[in-house]
């Protein structure tokens, strides 16, 4: 399951005027977990998920790409095992 954080999410936190960054970092991730637990019981789905971002420019973004990247050579790679 591969959910964007491209999700405006920080539209709905509180933010530090002086920063420009969430007054509590922890509140971003919280709301973000607590949509993926509702999506997730919504889809019946008990699989690995991962939040991707395509802004290629921050080092989480281009970690999370390279993961997604894993993930699907290895569905592919064990597609090829089985036919």
């Amino acid at each position: 399951l591969v959910l964007t954080k491209d999700d405006k999410v920080i539209d709905h936190v509180k933010i530090d005027k002086a920063t420009g960054l969430p007054a509590n970092p922890r509140s971003e991730h919280e709301l973000r977990e607590r949509y993926m637990r509702r999506i997730r019981r919504e889809l019946d789905f008990s699989g690995i998920h991962l939040h991707y971002s395509t802004n290629s420019e921050k080092p989480f973004s281009r970690k999370a790409r390279r993961q997604l990247l894993r993930y699907i050579e290895s569905v592919v790679a064990a597609g090829d095992r089985e036919g």
